[in-house]
């Protein structure tokens, strides 16, 4: 019993040294100078606890640094247009009685920047809207895919090269499934010249839906497919093109995509251009 109490009691105060420091090193966490805590090499229980301490961090540190780009490029995106709209405001005012054929161009500038922040405004809200009050029902993604077909084909006079399945349906939320159709076949219209064409694919797969959108346009590098899902981000070749676009379309599909489990990818599409490709479970 004598024997035992002291290693009990040699065990306790050596755990207790341990706490002791942990406590310690978190009351420190904030003062700057520590951003992790020691990890003790026994016991393996207050090993385990440290280290899963320290990935938490890891985690809530890299959240915050997201957030702090997200508000930085977010300050900057709507920015842009309020300072293009005021510029030409303060030119109706200097100029306007003098030259008054500067007005209908710079109302129709302001105009166009006016829709462009309505546009990214609306698009951070569905980055972060809830969903408890929208309602799911069985869609047909055959009809819903061919109707954007139609109406980009209509508005923006391109061709299109279409391999629909019939009866392919999912039960989800209308307006989101239509977001990622949408946002897909204006990306591939956009980045790819008049003359070439986008190639719409919806079929099942292995108990899967599959969606592919390619273009034959201007490609992604592989430097930014890594990052082309993230909010903001836009590729070298379109930042320094006049290509319009803030960057977000893609990160709303992606969001509405793992919001039913799904996966979304972009492959080289030959001999040019993109190819996005959504997987959807049934």
């Amino acid at each position: 019993v004598l024997i035992g109490s002291l290693l009990i009691y040699r065990s306790v105060k050596n755990w207790s040294s341990e706490l002791n420091q942990m406590s310690e090193e978190i009351r420190t966490l904030d003062d700057g100078n520590r951003n992790q805590l020691s990890i003790p090499e026994q016991p393996i229980e207050m090993k385990e606890v440290a280290m899963a301490f320290n990935e938490l961090l890891h985690n809530k540190e890299a959240s915050i640094e997201r957030e702090k780009q997200f508000i930085t490029d977010a300050s900057h995106d709507l920015k842009t247009p309020i300072a293009a709209i005021r510029g030409h405001v303060q030119l109706i005012q200097r100029r306007g009685e003098s030259h008054p054929e500067i007005i209908p161009k710079s109302l129709s500038f302001i105009d166009s920047e006016s829709q462009r922040l309505e546009k990214l405004s609306r698009q951070l809200l569905e980055l972060n809207k809830g969903r408890d009050e929208l309602k799911l029902e069985e869609i047909s993604l055959s009809q819903l895919v061919r109707e954007e077909v139609e109406k980009s084909h209509s508005i923006h006079l391109r061709e299109f090269d279409t391999k629909i399945e019939n009866d392919v349906t999912l039960v989800g939320i209308r307006s989101e499934l239509q977001q990622v159709v949408q946002n897909l076949i204006e990306n591939a219209i956009k980045y790819s010249k008049a003359e070439t064409k986008t190639t719409v694919i919806l079929e099942t797969r292995d108990n899967n839906i599959y969606l592919e959108i390619a273009d034959e346009g201007i490609g992604i590098s592989d430097t930014d497919k890594p990052h082309i899902f993230e909010r903001f981000y836009r590729a070298d070749t379109s930042r320094t093109s006049k290509v319009e676009g803030s960057g977000v379309g893609l990160s709303i599909v992606k969001k509405n995509v793992e919001y039913y489990g799904g996966s979304i990818k972009v492959e080289d599409n030959h001999p040019q251009g993109s190819k996005f490709i959504v997987l959807l479970p049934r």
